[in-house]
């Protein structure tokens, strides 16, 4: 295995902790990356690359959504909305040479 991505802040902090008591070095040994920003992210002495959610543009719209709802029930149809995440690289996560060196 050559990399872990953890889907939420309380385990990625339990991944983390699992590597350093099997003596597995991040990034050296194995890369992570976690889901959502968390405060901590890159302050740690190994700063973790996260996928970060757009939280301002998630909750300012579904409450843009849910206004519209309330205004007028029966004119909202389905409508699909992409926020687009955003990959922070830190030094938890490594590039491999292709050779695998």
């Amino acid at each position: 295995m050559d990399a872990l991505f953890v889907t939420n802040n309380l385990m990625t902090l339990g991944a983390m902790e699992g590597l350093h008591q099997r003596q597995q070095r991040i990034p050296a040994d194995i890369a992570i990356v976690g889901f959502d920003e968390m405060p901590w992210a890159a302050l740690s002495p190994i700063s973790l690359t996260t996928v970060t959610q757009p939280v301002y543009e998630l909750g300012s719209t579904a409450a843009l959504r849910l206004f519209q709802r309330l205004r007028n029930p029966s004119a909202i149809t389905r409508q699909e909305i992409i926020l687009t995440p955003t990959l922070r690289i830190r030094s938890s996560s490594r590039t491999r040479s292709i050779a695998g060196n």
